[in-house]
């Protein structure tokens, strides 16, 4: 017979969310602080700032449970994608697709189905 447990339940709801709070409010704090520290002592606004504060802030993920930490990542890694596919767009190496993100789109949902 299952028992339920309501406290514990509910404990653990409580300091997941916390988790997640603390790696949200770490993030975007870090990010924000070392964007106007890099700018104030580097005394010029360009990509570095960006890259050093991104790369720094991403350390917040340690405040995450270990299987939220691959839940995050599976959601970030297609956003840099883009990212990247974008700047490469910008910079003249690789060609815009129109509706691309709808081809995209089609073919994950295409292997999700297939997996299925």
């Amino acid at each position: 017979m299952m028992r339920f447990r309501p406290k514990k339940t509910l404990w653990l709801t409580l300091k997941n969310i916390v988790k997640s709070s603390l790696f949200l409010a770490v993030y975007v704090a870090v990010f924000r602080y070392l964007l106007c520290f890099t700018k104030n002592s580097r005394g010029v606004v360009d990509r570095w700032n960006l890259i050093i504060s991104s790369f720094v802030c991403g350390f917040a993920i340690l405040f995450e449970h270990k299987s939220r930490q691959s839940e995050l990542a599976f959601y970030m890694v297609p956003r840099a994608l883009e990212s990247l596919y974008n700047m490469l767009v910008k910079r003249g190496y690789a060609n815009h697709v129109k509706n691309g993100e709808v081809l995209v789109f089609a073919l994950s949902m295409a292997l999700i189905m297939y997996c299925y």
